[in-house]
């Protein structure tokens, strides 16, 4: 019985360890990041905790993240999607992404290295939950856009350029 327990500990503590191995984030990110989640699941959303500790949630059927990292007295906190690219013109994502950009406060938008996604976010830093709270609401509004709009100027850009 004790080899059994001795053997079910061991396997606990390499679990721990590993997950923490994985997950980068000090004591307060990942305290935020559980209160970020919390606050999702109080707004109706069902967030999950990814393998990299942000914080994975749907909302219209895309995929959003939160992550925060310690930054001072508060967070720099990045809410961000990302937009599938691969097999479409660098160039046209390139300025599509730019146009989309350039009309849209807050939003950043960008491709991978390897130039298979379109990762667009918002971030500002946060001292507290309480101003993330305040802010969620028109970040996902200006991300919802950001979206919709990526996907009308590379149209737009596939139309001229035929």
């Amino acid at each position: 019985m004790k080899k059994y327990l001795y053997t079910l500990l061991t396997m606990l503590l390499c679990a721990t360890f590993g997950a923490q191995a994985a997950n980068d984030k000090n004591a307060k990110e990942q305290a935020f990041t559980n209160q970020v989640s919390t606050f999702l699941k109080g707004e109706g959303y069902a967030p999950t905790i990814d393998s990299d500790g942000d914080v994975k949630f749907k909302y219209q059927g895309d995929t959003y993240y939160v992550t925060p990292e310690e930054y001072g007295d508060g967070f720099y906190i990045k809410l961000f999607g990302f937009m599938g690219c691969a097999d479409t013109s660098r160039r046209g994502i390139l300025e599509s992404c730019n146009k989309v950009e350039s009309g849209l406060k807050f939003l950043r938008c960008y491709v991978t290295n390897d130039g298979e996604n379109i990762i667009y976010e918002c971030a500002g830093y946060f001292s507290n939950l309480y101003q993330f709270k305040l802010m969620f609401p028109d970040f996902m509004d200006v991300l919802q856009k950001a979206d919709d709009r990526l996907k009308k100027a590379y149209a737009e850009y596939e139309r001229e350029n035929r």
